[in-house]
């Protein structure tokens, strides 16, 4: 799982869950992730990440679980971990984003959801968070530079259309 988060909020909320907690990653009132994977009736420790996230800037955060260890990442940064040897159930409920069906809902903003169906591995999120941190440090000004290229590509098709 991998997401980016932005909040100052101090309220426990899910983030992301698949089925009935078969993947979770929750936000904690003390502004760090908790990630975790289980079957439906066994669950793996939570890994807790150490940095804070809620201050109010944007954070990449992943989680994964590779048959051995669940893994918290923050920035591109392995973070915590809790060692697991069981399953990842059936996934019989829905996947929620931004909170639980009626309760624990997050106050803040978040982008880019990713669930996918191996274990990323730690190089894998690092190159992604370096990656898209180079091309957008901060997505709310990355949201109004998409507008402004796209209105030069507009510009320019223009030009070329007249230059023939």
């Amino acid at each position: 799982m991998e997401l980016w988060i932005a909040t100052t909020s101090h309220t426990t909320a899910y983030l992301f869950v698949t089925g009935f907690v078969q993947c979770g990653v929750t936000f904690k009132d003390n502004g760090t992730i908790d990630f975790e994977v289980g079957d439906g009736n066994n669950w793996s420790d939570s890994a807790v990440s150490t940095h804070v996230v809620n201050d109010g800037l944007w954070h990449y955060v992943a989680g994964t679980y590779d048959g051995a260890n669940v893994r918290v990442f923050i920035d591109g940064q392995a973070d915590g971990s809790a060692a697991y040897s069981g399953t990842i159930g059936t996934i019989t409920y829905p996947t929620v984003v931004g909170g639980r069906p009626f309760n624990q809902f997050f106050t803040g903003t978040l982008d880019e959801v990713r669930l996918s169906s191996v274990a990323r591995s730690g190089s894998e999120i690092a190159n992604n968070w370096a990656d898209l941190s180079t091309v957008c440090p901060e997505p709310s000004a990355c949201a109004a530079s998409a507008g402004a290229i796209s209105v030069l590509l507009a510009i320019s098709r223009a030009r070329r259309a007249r230059i023939g």
